[in-house]
């Protein structure tokens, strides 16, 4: 079975407008903010006005993204299936994030501290509809469900091409970069499959394909990036070594895999990797990453599951960075 290629560009126009909807009453709360005042006046005002921004345009990212899982399961099966909308906001992190951005403000750019803003609904809207569709894949439970990175705009960054061309292999919105790797004006959407099947080393197909998504053609316009692009080609390998260092190491406290303990640790490193992606450059991403280690080892251990989640957010934004440079 087929999905229209429509199903999904509406899917994405639908979060595309959430978004500039959203910027734009930003906009206009922020322009009401006294930026002359006592920098605590300051600062709660800014978070009070991120938080409504962020929290309203999750709430509607949710409402789509519910909207689109029961719209791709109709596609795969004749059974019914009510999506509910949970956006699984964390208010927490996003007063953390601009409480970061602020330093922008009170550095004296402000231009920068707007754009950071910003940006941030961009990824909140992003986010609640990744956090949506697994939800969701967790109460439906039909099948093995596998997930996809789809581009859907006209152009894509190199280290987008390569995790959407893997196709549906990644067994968590997680791995296909739904956290970690959404920069600015990213358009890919994290889809998820069934009934997929092994194609290749590390690669997938599924039973159901998406009009126009051809992960062999963005293979190989990726791999015309990397052989036009020494730094890159350098940068993905490096990145690659990491990997498979990881991937054998075993945590201080000898757990591998990981689990969700439910002590608080989890949050933590949502924090940190929350920290990762509000970094602007290269040596406040190792400051932050230096920190995350530290801390959490002194705790309770460094789990398998802790050191990957970490290392996914500074690799993904280290990718930004150096697309941004």
């Amino acid at each position: 079975m087929e999905v229209p290629r429509e199903f999904l560009d509406n899917y994405t126009s639908a979060l595309s407008q959430i978004a500039d909807q959203s910027k734009a009453s930003l906009g206009r709360a922020l322009a009401a903010i006294d930026y002359t005042a006592d920098p605590a006046t300051v600062r709660a005002q800014t978070v009070a006005a991120m938080q409504q921004a962020c929290g309203a345009a999750s709430e509607m990212s949710a409402r789509t993204a519910a909207a689109f899982y029961d719209g791709m399961r109709s596609y795969i099966t004749d059974g019914t299936f009510a999506a509910v909308a949970r956006s699984e906001r964390i208010p927490a992190a996003t007063e953390q994030a601009v409480r970061a951005f602020l330093k922008k403000l009170f550095e004296g750019d402000p231009d920068e501290f707007e754009r950071l803003c910003m940006e941030r609904i961009d990824y909140e809207v992003r986010r609640a509809a990744g956090e949506c569709v697994k939800y969701n894949v967790g109460r439906d439970r039909y099948g093995d469900t596998r997930y996809a990175r789809v581009p859907t705009g006209t152009e894509t960054c190199a280290f987008c091409l390569m995790l959407a061309s893997r196709g549906p292999v990644y067994h968590t919105p997680e791995t296909a970069g739904m956290y970690d790797h959404y920069h600015a004006h990213c358009d890919c959407r994290i889809v998820p499959f069934w009934g997929t099947f092994e194609i290749g080393p590390s690669r997938r197909a599924g039973a159901t394909s998406i009009e126009g998504y051809d992960p062999d053609a963005l293979y190989e316009q990726y791999l015309d990036r990397v052989n036009r692009d020494p730094a890159f080609r350098d940068a993905m390998a490096r990145a690659a070594d990491r990997a498979h260092e990881r991937h054998g190491r075993t945590g201080s406290n000898g757990e591998r895999g990981g689990k969700n303990r439910g002590d608080g640790t989890d949050w933590r490193v949502q924090q940190y990797a929350e920290r990762m992606y509000a970094a602007t450059t290269l040596d406040e991403l190792n400051a932050i990453m230096r920190e995350a280690r530290q801390a959490l080892s002194a705790t309770d251990g460094m789990t398998q599951l802790r050191w990957d989640r970490l290392w996914d957010a500074f690799t993904a934004k280290l990718s930004q960075i150096y697309e941004n440079s």
